[in-house]
């Protein structure tokens, strides 16, 4: 999100320059001339306006108060015609609104397919990968989308409820609450825009750097996982990568839950079995072999594969298997995974509190 300057107070600072203890209170006609000055565009116009309020009597506070309010009703208006019309528009806020939705309903459609039992058809396995690849397209689209949106039109409409925000002020003057009011340009952009199209729209936006970073945090965790191997983390780097695409939760590798799945994987070599139930009872299942790995979360799925030691052809073996793939992009926030020096792999799923 682009920083956001600190609200002004040269507007306090103008009221307060007339001196109260020797301004005499007068009483002040409201009428459509005050209130064409209050929706003017031009701030000189409406000092006008604010240049009466310090010798305002008590008892005129609140029609003031009034016209201060129905001005701010007008400008928000104004501000969200100007926000429609820009996510119509071949503006960056509207290529981001237009890209956005675009992702978003291609990853709806991903995932019901990603989720299907296509009883390993290759063809449907095919087109799978056309579609996450196009899915990928489509968020880079977002993203590239988002960066000139908040550069630009999130700046302009920061700007654009400038007048909101000062009205807001004014009141708050009048009111007497002056030394308590906080409120920022972000927090009245957002109140301009409750219950709008635009509030979802705006949400999204901001939501998406948080959504960029959860990523990468997860992918900087997994590359200062000093005990995992290299082919662990470049597994984990290749289903982010992916589950990224159709917006699931990175996985963060965990060093117990790996542990139970490289020993499942040493263990089928030696005792000359592949299954993911174990000849040896106290490692019977998955579940078993992750509490007896000491992992301190939830164990959720297994999927093993063998016959090579490359994590992008174990990614591959799974991603074409449907009960496998179910399991790499199902609910889940964690990942153990390795081969442990053979050519069997074995990946766990899970789900536990990280710090």
């Amino acid at each position: 999100m682009i920083p956001i300057a600190p609200p002004h107070y040269r507007l306090f600072a103008a009221i307060g320059a007339v001196v109260l203890g020797t301004a005499t209170a007068h009483a002040v006609e409201f009428n459509e001339q005050t209130l064409a000055a209050l929706k003017s565009p031009s701030p000189a116009e409406r000092q006008k306006f604010y240049r009466m309020l310090p010798q305002l009597p008590d008892l005129q506070k609140p029609a003031a108060v009034a016209q201060l309010q129905e001005a701010r009703a007008y400008h928000k208006g104004r501000v969200l015609e100007s926000f429609a019309a820009a996510a119509r528009g071949d503006s960056a806020w509207g290529r981001f609104v237009k890209a956005h939705t675009a992702w978003r309903e291609a990853v709806a459609t991903l995932l019901t397919n990603i989720r299907t039992d296509w009883h390993k058809d290759p063809k449907k396995v095919a087109d799978l990968t056309r579609e996450i690849g196009q899915c990928a397209r489509l968020r880079d689209h977002v993203r590239q989308a988002a960066t000139a949106a908040q550069q630009t039109d999130y700046a302009r409409m920061l700007a654009a409820t400038g007048v909101l925000l000062e009205l807001d002020r004014v009141v708050a003057f009048v009111e007497g609450n002056a030394g308590t009011f906080q409120q920022t340009p972000a927090e009245t952009l957002a109140l301009a825009v409750a219950g709008s199209e635009t509030e979802a729209q705006l949400k999204t936006l901001a939501a998406w750097p948080a959504t960029l970073k959860r990523y990468a945090e997860a992918d900087e965790a997994n590359a200062k996982c000093r005990w995992a191997k290299e082919e662990q983390r470049r597994f984990a780097a290749i289903l982010n990568e992916a589950r990224s695409t159709v917006d699931l939760t990175p996985l963060r590798l965990d060093e117990q839950l790996s542990a139970a799945a490289v020993g499942h994987s040493k263990e089928m070599v030696a005792k000359g079995y592949f299954a993911h139930e174990s000849p040896v009872p106290e490692n019977k299942s998955f579940v078993e072999r992750a509490r007896n790995a000491k992992f301190d979360g939830g164990p959720s799925g297994e999927c093993i594969f063998m016959g090579d030691r490359s994590p992008t052809a174990a990614y591959g073996g799974w991603w074409g298997s449907d009960g496998h793939r179910f399991i790499m992009f199902g609910e889940a926030n964690t990942l153990g995974v390795g081969h442990g020096g053979t050519d069997h792999w074995t990946l766990n799923t899970g789900n536990k509190k990280w710090p």
